[in-house]
């Protein structure tokens, strides 16, 4: 197939999961599809006649024949459309793990429809399911003119006694200044921030960005 026919081909399938398009480009030859005997069993359990389809079609046509046949299931939440492209992606997994592994592992139909059914829920329904928005009114107050904001965090894990502490230094415009973070061991959270603020005191009075008064009262 040359990468005009290629193009063709993938045009029409927008409607199918990203994470399946890359899984049918590289598995895009019918020996792969449907020649594999496990992969032939996979189409045997759905009742798709596989031979007439790949007879009569050209290797261009022959996919989005399949993606076409809008085969039926008994449960209602499964639909051809998300099922297609998730069964030949378990095709190219199964067929790599069976390669790599030196088996002959068959693929599992329950697998591949619990896989449907969870994009389906997390992918199609919930995402027109209406959902109330939480709005944090929340915003950065710039310094004075001439000045510099620090902002600092600290973090602590109580079962490793490990943190983390971090700030930043920005001018009235909020462009970044200079920042620092770095892990440290301490006792709980207000001991690392704390010690995120001492480490940003010390970071401006080594970049001269306190004013003279402000330095000897912290000399004091």
């Amino acid at each position: 197939m040359t990468k005009s026919h290629q193009v063709t081909t993938f045009a029409n399938f927008k409607s199918f999961p990203r994470t399946c398009v890359k899984s049918v480009m590289l598995i895009l030859k019918p020996p792969s599809i449907f020649s594999l005997t496990i992969a032939q069993n996979l189409w045997n359990q759905l009742n798709i006649p596989i031979s007439p389809i790949v007879n009569d079609h050209s290797i261009v046509n022959w996919l989005l024949t399949l993606k076409n046949l809008n085969h039926a299931f008994a449960d209602p939440l499964l639909s051809w459309e998300i099922y297609f492209p998730f069964a030949i992606w378990h095709i190219w997994l199964n067929r790599n793990n069976n390669i790599f592994h030196n088996s002959n592992s068959p693929i599992s139909i329950p697998t591949v429809i619990a896989r449907t059914l969870e994009y389906a829920f997390t992918g199609k329904f919930l995402s027109s399911t209406p959902s109330d928005k939480i709005t944090i009114h929340a915003r950065w107050k710039p310094p004075p003119h001439g000045l510099y904001k620090l902002n600092f965090d600290g973090f602590f894990s109580a079962p490793s006694l490990v943190g983390g502490l971090g700030g930043v230094f920005r001018d009235e415009y909020g462009n970044w200044k200079m920042g620092f973070y770095q892990q440290h061991q301490g006792f709980n959270g207000t001991s690392m921030e704390l010690l995120a603020l001492l480490r940003g005191i010390e970071l401006a009075y080594h970049h001269n960005l306190f004013h003279w008064q402000s330095k000897l009262t912290l000399l004091r």
